[in-house]
């Protein structure tokens, strides 16, 4: 198996266009989504923010992690990022 030292991911919504043969379509079920924005993509920066999010915001926000993608969007390169994190509202 190769090794793959770098992984780019490309997120695009195509409704109509095949993927090409050279790219991976992952399909991605409709969801609701936290999202928190990042000011950069360290890796302080995210355990810092998973922190937070474990420790403060899913106990305080009735809400809970579930199982599909999670992904950074870049907004402004090297200075805003977004972190888009699978959530679903928890049943009373």
């Amino acid at each position: 198996m190769e090794q793959v030292d770098e992984i780019l991911y490309i997120a695009v919504d195509h409704a109509v266009a095949e993927c090409p043969n050279s790219f991976i379509e992952l399909i991605i079920a409709k969801q609701q989504w936290a999202v928190f924005v990042l000011s950069s993509t360290s890796q302080r920066e995210f355990y810092n923010t998973w922190y937070y999010l474990f420790s403060v915001w899913f106990l305080t926000n009735r809400y809970e992690l579930v199982e599909n993608a999670q992904f950074s969007r870049v907004i402004k390169a090297d200075a805003l990022y977004e972190l888009w994190i699978p959530v679903a509202r928890i049943k009373s």
